[in-house]
């Protein structure tokens, strides 16, 4: 099977599509209530790091 082959039944048994990276809005992300807390400053600072490598700051 190839790539277009299984991309097409991909979207057709989940009902999802593909998207490039540029295409996530950080308002399409859902993070569940239980999942929420604070983050600590090393973590912090690592995330801010991460973005700012890949351009998504």
């Amino acid at each position: 099977m190839n790539q277009f082959d299984r991309q097409a039944r991909i979207i057709e048994n989940l009902r999802v599509k593909p998207i490039s990276h540029g295409q996530v809005h950080t308002f399409q992300i859902a993070i569940p209530e239980s999942r929420t807390e604070e983050l600590s400053y090393g973590r912090r600072e690592v995330l801010e790091t991460s973005l700012i490598k890949h351009n998504s700051a």
